[in-house]
């Protein structure tokens, strides 16, 4: 038995017409398609021999039909079974971009500036604050509560000096009374003797007791002492003194330390603090040059205080201002230098990683009342705020560099 089927033979290999060929038996309909071999042939497995040439027809051949036929349209070839789609594995999603931005920027635009990491809502580290009256009185609860109510406005810490007998407790009433936003860094004043020195440590443990000492967030034990005559010997067995009575009555967790010039903590000094606590106040430099050369000073002479005397503890400035009023020498002492340097060093500090106190919320008229009458202009006029509680300028501008 012989298949019959019609074969298009190509010019390579010799002239093809639509023919009807007796084939031996065994070749596939995958190798015959009807007036055109569309598909790959197996020709090697055909047996020529058995071919039988005189049953074709040659001259009855329609030649012209056969080589001028368009190539028909081969037939769609079966669908091959679709399998079903592994799944992929679940990969977290990817963070979106800060802004909630899908594009990427494109490949030959400049960068943009890094965000800067002062945000317009910050404000100073901290301030110092003295509850006195401009004559030298102590002021009540009242008058300190308008006080800090303004002062959280520009600051989260502020700085006391002293107990100063009950006002370290009428400010710590003020802020748990009217829950204003400020942590306190107290201070025992060791000037006026051992005698009055413990007073003090008696009316800071009293006073913490009755507020609690959530709101405490440290004490100095003295101020600019050794430029007032307390020897080094004396300052440090005060600061060990009042440590220890802190850890009797369960308040271990204060920190304690002691603040002087940056010129003059020694070694010794930070051994025994908790961290190093430096006042830096440029306006008394032998030279002016301007107030950002005067607020980057500050910066130089604290991370000096850090490299040669920290020890690898936390080195925070306690004191750094602008008088408004007065003389030290080169440096010119205005409202407009006291705004200008407030808002440079604010700008400056931000990044440097030193906590500070700016010097101070107001004027201090009462310190000729109670240190002197004699006291330079300058000592009285430090204040952000003025005697009568007014700002010098605009304290919103601090928010921006």
């Amino acid at each position: 038995m012989r298949t019959s089927f019609i074969s298009t033979i190509g010019v390579s290999l010799g002239i093809f017409a639509a023919v009807s060929l007796s084939l031996p038996n065994g070749i596939s309909d995958e190798h015959v398609n009807s007036l055109n071999v569309r598909k790959p042939t197996d020709w090697g497995a055909v047996n020529w021999n058995a071919v039988n040439y005189d049953g074709v027809n040659w001259a009855g051949m329609d030649w012209d039909s056969i080589f001028n036929k368009p190539t028909p349209t081969p037939k769609p070839s079966k669908p091959k079974p679709t399998s079903k789609p592994k799944p992929k594995p679940t990969s977290k999603p990817k963070p979106k971009n800060p802004d909630n931005s899908e594009s990427k920027p494109k490949p030959h635009s400049k960068p943009s500036k890094p965000a800067s990491k002062l945000k317009a809502s910050q404000k100073l580290w901290g301030v110092a604050y003295s509850p006195f009256n401009n004559d030298g009185s102590y002021a009540g609860v009242g008058t300190v509560t308008a006080d800090l109510k303004k002062a959280a406005k520009i600051t989260s810490n502020i700085r006391l000096y002293a107990t100063d007998k009950t006002q370290l407790g009428v400010v710590m009433q003020a802020i748990k009374q009217s829950k204003i936003p400020l942590g306190i860094h107290a201070g025992i004043w060791i000037q006026n003797g051992k005698a009055a020195m413990q007073d003090e440590l008696n009316g800071f443990v009293s006073a913490v007791k009755k507020y609690g000492k959530g709101m405490i967030k440290g004490v100095s034990v003295g101020n600019e002492d050794i430029t007032s005559g307390v020897s080094e010997d004396t300052l440090i067995g005060y600061i060990k003194e009042v440590r220890a009575r802190l850890r009797k009555e369960g308040l271990g967790s204060i920190p304690v330390y002691t603040t002087q010039q940056d010129g003059i903590f020694t070694k010794r000094m930070a051994e025994v603090s908790d961290l190093i606590q430096v006042n830096i106040q440029t306006i008394f430099d032998k030279s002016f040059t301007s107030i950002d050369a005067s607020a980057k000073s500050v910066l130089a002479r604290a991370r000096s205080v850090k490299n040669s005397v920290a020890g690898g503890k936390p080195v925070r400035i306690g004191e750094v201002g602008w008088a408004s009023s007065g003389n030290t020498g080169p440096a010119p002492l205005n409202v407009k230098n006291l705004a200008a340097f407030a808002k440079r060093f604010r700008c400056i500090a931000a990044g440097s990683g030193f906590g500070y106190f700016y010097f101070e919320f107001k004027d201090a008229l009462w310190k000729k009342k109670i240190i002197s009458k004699n006291l330079p202009s300058r000592e009285l006029h430090f204040g952000l705020h003025g005697p009568s509680g007014k700002p010098k300028f605009n304290l919103k501008s601090l928010n921006s560099c």
